[in-house]
């Protein structure tokens, strides 16, 4: 049986998985505080006075490494995706590491950036805070992956906000009781990883496919409001246009077949409720198939576009701060 409590976690790293319960009182101060100096940092740049900043970084990956005043370890901050080197450190896909394992190629290479810097700031003492929102979950995620393999005898605990997919489960697990990722469910990023907006995307192609298909089948209807000679010039654009779908969807779903199923990093821990004035959230470990899994019937931009406010990190640390 998991032992609440935060002493418990430091003393017993080999503890039963936190799937199925509730967040222990000191579980959920410190995902408050982990939410609220993250929220902070990301808005202003800076931490509160009784911080001292050890390292930065203002370029991507925008990071900080801080020490609390008068305690050991250390807090290492990342923030989520806010520029186009941001976006292309997402796109970057998954490759292999350490020759068996999935996992998220730009994250995995910021992190090995991280980790260098966190070499010299910390001294071994006390806990290392891993916190990320979104692409710096991700991050840090990976960041957690090089402790254990290069590290072993730091104690780390890491909280992801918004977490994306960016590891296998194999990876995932063995880090999930040392690193919780939080997410809302309202927020659509959990939702996507690299092969399912591929699923999405294809998904779009076959809808297109079914279209100029039906023109083409029933030319006639389809093409009566046009001149004789706009006609058989549409039919040759159709022709080509269905031959280039056709090709577009045989593509994506080789890539479909190919690409690993990640997952968020470590344990799953979903916020429910809260985003109404008198609601109040309700947090519960689950594991990663109780994740809300994608609608492949919506497009992406519609779906980001109704739901993507729930992926900001103020909304997380509003939630936290009610909870």
């Amino acid at each position: 049986m998991w032992k609440s409590g935060w002493d418990a976690l430091l003393a017993d790293p080999a503890a039963p998985p936190l799937t199925g319960q509730s967040p222990s009182d000191n579980h959920l101060q410190h995902f408050k505080t982990a939410a609220s100096l993250l929220e902070t940092y990301s808005e202003s740049g800076s931490l509160p006075e009784d911080y001292q900043e050890l390292c930065r970084s203002d370029v991507t990956p925008c990071f900080i490494i801080a020490q609390r005043n008068g305690s050991t370890g250390v807090w290492v901050l990342v923030t989520g995706t806010a520029c186009q080197s941001d976006a292309d450190v997402n796109a970057a896909g998954s490759s292999l590491w350490d020759g068996q394992h999935h996992l998220h190629t730009g994250h995995m290479l910021c992190s090995e950036y991280i980790m260098t810097k966190l070499k010299l700031c910390y001294d071994g003492k006390g806990l290392v805070r891993l916190v990320g929102h979104s692409m710096g979950g991700g991050i840090v995620g990976a960041l957690a992956q090089q402790i254990v393999r290069d590290k072993p005898g730091w104690k780390y605990f890491g909280v992801y906000f918004g977490p994306a997919a960016s590891m296998d489960v194999s990876l995932a697990k063995q880090i999930q009781n040392r690193f919780v990722s939080t997410c809302h469910q309202e927020d659509p990023i959990p939702c996507l990883s690299d092969r399912a907006v591929m699923v999405i995307v294809l998904n779009a192609h076959r809808m297109a496919k079914d279209r100029v298909l039906k023109r083409l089948n029933d030319p006639i209807r389809a093409y009566c409001h046009l001149y004789p000679d706009q006609k058989a010039d549409q039919l040759s654009k159709d022709t080509q246009l269905l031959a280039d779908l056709e090709q577009g969807c045989s593509s994506l779903q080789q890539k479909i077949d190919q690409e690993p199923e990640l997952v968020p990093p470590g344990v799953i821990c979903q916020l429910r409720g809260g985003l109404s004035a008198t609601s109040r959230p309700r947090l519960q470990f689950c594991g990663h198939q109780d994740v809300v899994p994608v609608q492949p019937t919506f497009s992406r931009g519609t779906w980001l576009q109704n739901r993507g406010h729930a992926h900001a990190m103020v909304v997380y640390a509003d939630l936290l701060a009610k909870a």
